[in-house]
């Protein structure tokens, strides 16, 4: 039997392979003499574009996602899946499509990360800070961001957070 954190390692790393494809299909392009060339996406960078993609499922498949990501904490650091957190150092990212693996919501992704590039496909390159600066406007973060300790955010609230990026009866709270 396959537990809990073995599905969320392996959807988390199917949602890597699609943000790496996402970078590749969108090259990155010099707007000044002054940019530089993106550095690779950090642990922060990915957990929060995580959180960013989880919050733009469709109303129905934002259950799905936050069932199975199910330990969201407010910190210092943004909005964090512990799981994913504590396990990532031991994720695979793949250059070839992972082996399907049950249990993981493809088409939820598939279509969540293609409503993201129709928002707005340079996104992928933004940097760490950017994501996590977004991740931290969101309500659930200030209101369950404690100074002393990171804290539990109910699964119940997420399903109705809303998201700049959000679909369906969310309404944007920032541009």
């Amino acid at each position: 039997m396959k537990t809990k954190i073995e599905l969320k390692i392996k959807t988390f790393e199917y949602i890597l392979y699609k943000m790496k494809e996402w970078r590749t299909e969108f090259p990155y392009v010099l707007q000044h003499r002054f940019d530089s060339l993106p550095k690779p996406p950090t642990k922060k960078k990915n957990l929060a574009l995580f959180f960013i993609m989880c919050l733009a499922c469709k109303d129905n498949d934002r259950i799905v996602i936050f069932s199975l990501f199910d330990k969201f904490f407010a910190s210092h650091d943004g909005i964090i899946e512990r799981d994913l957190w504590d396990n990532y150092d031991s994720i695979v990212t793949s250059k070839k499509r992972p082996e399907q693996y049950e249990g993981v919501p493809y088409e939820i992704i598939d279509d969540t990360i293609a409503h993201l590039k129709d928002v707005r496909s340079s996104m992928i390159h933004r940097t760490e800070r950017v994501f996590v600066d977004i991740v931290k406007r969101h309500t659930s973060w200030m209101v369950f961001m404690d100074d002393t300790q990171e804290k539990l955010i109910p699964t119940k609230i997420l399903i109705r957070e809303k998201s700049h990026y959000a679909r369906g009866k969310e309404t944007l709270i920032f541009a």
